[in-house]
């Protein structure tokens, strides 16, 4: 009865470590692109918060986050070009 019972444990251990083997495989594949959505969808957020701002730093410096934006959204756009082109 004990052995009997210590031998489906064993079986069951030895199934769930399998699955948890082959699920941890699975989702390694996914873990970099809900890092780059993530990223994405700060990167958006930031757009549409700081889009109407501009900091004056002198008379002759100034950060305008509309032209910097645009700057962003072309280089993010040329890469994800480059980003098909290689796939």
């Amino acid at each position: 009865m004990i052995r009997e019972r210590l031998k489906f444990c064993i079986s069951r251990h030895q199934q769930l470590r399998r699955f948890y083997s082959d699920k941890l495989n699975e989702m390694s594949n996914l873990i970099a692109g809900f890092s780059l959505l993530g990223c994405l969808l700060g990167i958006s957020f930031a757009i549409h918060i700081l889009t109407p701002y501009k900091i004056k730093f002198s008379e002759n410096y100034s950060i305008n986050y509309q032209l910097g934006l645009s700057i962003v959204r072309g280089i993010v756009s040329i890469a994800s070009v480059v980003v098909q082109l290689e796939y």
